[in-house]
């Protein structure tokens, strides 16, 4: 499973009307091991969860847009 790490993130509390249902959810920019930097939607956030710089994620699929999606949690 591809990993990456974060590089700087943001935690979205308040959205459109299209992902209002979606909130609290996590925006990041990822560095691959390459140290290429790219944006990515998290899953897995749950209000409370510490997320930090650094933290290992992992690809886990892509979104209607084909844009990569990436877990907090490991191997998901």
């Amino acid at each position: 499973m591809e990993q990456a790490t974060i590089y700087t993130y943001s935690v979205v509390y308040s959205a459109s009307e299209q992902f209002r249902d979606k909130t609290p959810y996590v925006t990041a920019i990822l560095e691959s091991g390459n140290g290429e930097r790219f944006p990515a939607f998290l899953e897995g956030y749950e209000e409370g969860r510490v997320i930090r710089v650094g933290q290992p994620v992992w690809l886990c699929g892509t979104n209607e847009k084909g844009e990569a999606v990436y877990s907090l949690i490991g191997g998901q």
